[in-house]
């Protein structure tokens, strides 16, 4: 699927494969994660930055080492899904979240943004 164009109820598809020192992956796991902020120049106070967490999806958290460096899962769009909305007051926003837990290195905790359209607009 294509992250830039996902709707409520769409199921997302995600292949990944570990390359270099993979043996060093001891775990990976993804989340779709939907947040409020304030919208522009809509703010009490100049510099606001509250970040409300709304949603989040978590796929399984893999952790044998054939699951880890190689795999896929899925991650199902809620049907109540909201849609992005940077124009809104709160702003709408969705990203994915790769997090990776490796041996002796820092952890892996990558966000990916993610825009979901409203179901009306297919």
């Amino acid at each position: 699927a294509d992250v830039s164009h996902l709707t409520p109820g769409q199921t997302l598809f995600l292949k990944w494969q570990a390359v270099g020192w993979a043996s060093r992956l001891k775990a990976i796991s993804f989340v779709l994660e939907g947040t409020t902020r304030p919208g522009v120049g809509r703010t009490k106070r100049r510099g606001d930055t509250s970040i409300k967490k709304f949603a989040e999806i978590e796929s399984t958290v893999f952790e044998a080492p054939e699951a880890v460096t190689e795999g896929n899962c899925e991650i199902v769009i809620p049907e109540d899904a909201k849609s992005s909305n940077e124009d809104s007051n709160p702003r709408v926003q969705w990203r994915l979240k790769v997090k990776g837990v490796i041996r002796f290195w820092p952890d892996i905790d990558i966000a990916f943004p993610v825009h979901i359209l409203p179901q009306n607009d297919l």
